[in-house]
C-alpha cells in the first residue's frame, strides 16, 4: 500500500477529497466535497474515501478503461452517478472536450453532485439530471440504503412502500429532450442496483445507431441473488451481442489487468461491452502497490457441480476463470511441492520465465544466481508480466527455461502455448495432471478445461519442437523436463 494521502480543506473548512488520479503537473484531476458525518457512518462514502486516499482510487480500473477509450468530443453518460466521481474523471480525461451527463435520483446524492460541479467549475461540461433511468417514463419509489446502495422499485406505490417517488425517464428520451446530436459518440456507464437491463432497453434506439462505443454496466449482488435479474441481464447481453457488442470483465473488479471474455457466472463485476468497431487493449495496467487488497467477501463459493458449470461456461466462451485466480487461497495447494520438484531441473544462473506463476513458489526453490520472471493473469508482484494465455498473450523476450506448472489444464489452445514456449526458450519444465487421475466430468469440477493423457501431452510437446529428457511423478501431477529437439 502506498503512503496515504490526506483530505484537503476548502475556504469554509469543508473537507475535500482529492482524486487519486493526477494531472501532468501533479495536482488532482478533481476534488469532491464531503459531508463530515458520512465519512465514517456511510459505507459507500467510507469506501470512496478509503480507495481515493489510500490506494489508486475508487473504481480505478474502470476509470482507466474509460480514459483509454474516450475520444475528443465524446459524451459520457453516467447513469446512477452517486456524487459524480466517474463523471468528474471522464471530463478530466486525457481526451479533449469530453462532456458528461450525470443521472441521479437520490436527493442527497444530487446535492453533493451539484456541489462538486460548482467546486470544480465544470458546469459547462457536466450537467446533472434529477431523475432515475429505466425502460419507460413514469414514477418509481426510491429505496434508501447507503448513498451507494439506493435503488428504485419497478412501479409507483402510493401506499407508502417508499417514502419518496422519483421520476423515471428512458435514455433515448433524455438524449432527445437534451437535443444531443444524433452523431454524438457516447461512452455509457450504468450502476443502478439490478435495473441495468431496464436502462439498456430504454436506450435501445440510441444503442442501435452504433454510436455507443462502450457500455459499462454493473453485475452486482442482485445478479447473484435474484434469478429474475440474472435472466434479464443474460437476455440483454444476448441482444447486445446480436448488435455486435463483445462482453468482457476484469478477473477482479478492483484490479487492473486484461479484460477477459465475460460468461454468465455469478461473481460481482462490471461488464465492459465494446461496439464492433472499438478494440480493447490487451492489458490495462495498474501498479501492484497501489491496488487495494483482495476482499474475502468476493471469494467464490462453489460446489463441485457449480464449478463444473462455470468451467463449461469458460470453455464455451474461450475465457479464463478470473475470479478463481484472483483469490490467494486458490494458489497454495501443492504449489511448494511442485516447485521444489521442478527446480531440480534448473541450472544455477538460468534466466527463468514462470508462466502462470501463481504464488511464485518456484522463486523460493531456485538454485543460486537465477533470474526469475513471473507471468500470470493476475499481477502477483511489481515485476509480474500480466498476460492472458487464453487470448494468445505471452511475455516477450528470450529465456533459458520456461516453467509451466499445472497451468496447461486451464488453457484452451495447448498447441499454441507450447509453440510460444519453444520460441521463447530451448528448455521447458511442464507440470500437468493427466486424465488418468480422474474422469472428464470430475476434471470439470476441478476447473480443468482439457483431458490429455500422458501420451497426448508428449505428442503435443513433440509437435511443438521439444524432446523429453525426463519425466517424473509428483503427487497427482506429472512433470516433464524438455529440451529443444
Amino acid at each position: 500500500m502506498r503512503p496515504a494521502k490526506t483530505l484537503l480543506r476548502g475556504p469554509d473548512g469543508q473537507p475535500l477529497l482529492p482524486s487519486a488520479t493526477r494531472r501532468a503537473d501533479g495536482t488532482p484531476r478533481f476534488l469532491m466535497p464531503l459531508l463530515p458525518p458520512l465519512i465514517e457512518s456511510d459505507d459507500g462514502i467510507r469506501h470512496l474515501v478509503d480507495r481515493e486516499l489510500n490506494y489508486d482510487g475508487f473504481e480505478r480500473p474502470t476509470r482507466d478503461i474509460i480514459d483509454a477509450h474516450l475520444e475528443a468530443g465524446d459524451l459520457f453518460l453516467d447513469i446512477g452517478a452517486h456524487w459524480g466521481a466517474l463523471s468528474l474523471s471522464a471530463i478530466t480525461a486525457p481526451a479533449a472536450d469530453v462532456h458528461a451527463i450525470a443521472v441521479e435520483p437520490a436527493p442527497l446524492n444530487l446535492t453533493m453532485l451539484l456541489r462538486a460541479i460548482i467546486l470544480n467549475r465544470v458546469a459547462d461540461s457536466l450537467i446533472a439530471v434529477a431523475t432515475a433511468a429505466g425502460q419507460e417514463a413514469g414514477l418509481a419509489g426510491l429505496r434508501f440504503a447507503s448513498t451507494m446502495g439506493n435503488a428504485i422499485t419497478t412501479q409507483c406505490d402510493w401506499k407508502g412502500r417508499s417514502g419518496l417517488q422519483v421520476p423515471v425517464i428512458s435514455i433515448d428520451r433524455l438524449l432527445k429532450d437534451l437535443k444531443i446530436p444524433a452523431q454524438q459518440r457516447i461512452v455509457m456507464k450504468i450502476d443502478v442496483e439490478g435495473l441495468e437491463p431496464e436502462v439498456l432497453r430504454g436506450a435501445a434506439a440510441t444503442i442501435e445507431t452504433g454510436r455507443v462505443a462502450l457500455i459499462i454496466w454493473e453485475r452486482g449482488q442482485e445478479y447473484r441473488s435474484d434469478a429474475g435479474v440474472r435472466a434479464r441481464a443474460i437476455e440483454v447481453s444476448r441482444w447486445l451481442a446480436g448488435l455486435g457488442y463483445r462482453h468482457y470483465t476484469l478477473p477482479y473488479h478492483e484490479w487492473g489487468g486484461p479484460l477477459i471474455p465475460a460468461t454468465d457466472d455469478w461473481f460481482f463485476s462490471n461488464i465492459f461491452s465494446f461496439a464492433p468497431d472499438v478494440q480493447k487493449r490487451d492489458v490495462y495496467p495498474q501498479a501492484f502497490a497501489g491496488r487495494p487488497p483482495y476482499e474475502t467477501v468476493h471469494r467464490m463459493q462453489r460446489s463441485p457441480e457449480r464449478m463444473a458449470t462455470v468451467t463449461n461456461m469458460c470453455i464455451e466462451a474461450g475465457s479464463s476463470d478470473g475470479i478463481r485466480w484472483a483469490d490467494p487461497a486458490q494458489l497454495q495447494p501443492g504449489a511448494e511441492t511442485r516447485a521444489a520438484a521442478a527446480a531440480r531441473f534448473i541450472e544455477p544462473g538460468s534466466r527463468i520465465l514462470d508462466v502462470g506463476c501463481g504464488a511464485m513458489a518456484l522463486s523460493r526453490h531456485l538454485p543460486s544466481g537465477c533470474t526469475y520472471i513471473p507471468a500470470d493473469l493476475i499481477a502477483r508482484s511489481d515485476d509480474c508480466v500480466v498476460v492472458d494465455l487464453n487470448q494468445g498473450h505471452f511475455p516477450s523476450g528470450s529465456f533459458d527455461v520456461v516453467a509451466v506448472l499445472e497451468v496447461l489444464e486451464y488453457v484452451h489452445d495447448i498447441d499454441g502455448l507450447l509453440r510460444k514456449c519453444r520460441t521463447a526458450a530451448p528448455r521447458l519444465i511442464l507440470g500437468y495432471r493427466p486424465l488418468e487421475s480422474g474422469s472428464p466430468n470430475q476434471r470439470r469440477s476441478l476447473g480443468f478445461f482439457n483431458d490429455l493423457r500422458v501420451e497426448d501431452v508428449e505428442a503435443a510437446l513433440k509437435n511443438a519442437g521439444y524432446g523429453i529428457a525426463q519425466r517424473i511423478a509428483v503427487a497427482s501431477s506429472t512433470i516433464w523436463c524438455c529440451e529443444a529437439a
